[in-house]
């Protein structure tokens, strides 16, 4: 289910819950395109293709889903292809580089555990570096005693 107006949609998660994310402006209108040509009766938000471009009536395999992303890496040339858990490791990745709270970060990903969200994280050691550099934190100079 999703609601347009609020920019939220339903998923179903791993052991059969579900939960609400939310959705960026942009990818609204590519979820609105989307919806026009495949049109927003009940079924399967992404449906399996059929060869031919017909749409089908199942929901898209993970397969399908790998196999397409693929196919657009090599298109866009992005070397290397990338992988669909590449794209939640980039997504929590810049949510956290942004300075989103690790736990909205957690929620927007539909992690339970944080340990889980932080096994995402792939921003670099220069990342942190230079977080550490912006430390308020007194040097030698700071320390030494003032002159007469």
């Amino acid at each position: 289910s999703s609601d347009l107006r609020t920019r939220t949609v339903g998923l179903w998660v791993k052991g059969g819950g579900r939960r609400t994310a939310s959705l960026h402006v942009g990818t609204m209108e590519h979820l609105e395109y989307w919806l026009d040509l495949r049109g927003e009766g009940a079924g399967p938000l992404f449906p399996s293709l059929r060869k031919g471009g017909y749409i089908g009536e199942q929901p898209m395999s993970d397969h399908q889903y790998w196999k397409m992303l693929h196919q657009r890496s090599e298109e866009a040339g992005v070397d290397p292809v990338i992988s669909p858990h590449d794209l939640r490791r980039w997504y929590v990745s810049s949510l956290l580089d942004g300075g989103v709270d690790i736990f909205q970060v957690m929620r927007s990903v539909g992690h339970r555990r944080v340990d889980t969200t932080f096994r995402y994280d792939r921003r670099s050691q220069n990342r942190l570096r230079d977080v550490v550099d912006g430390l308020n934190l007194p040097g030698l100079i700071d320390l030494e005693p003032e002159e007469d």
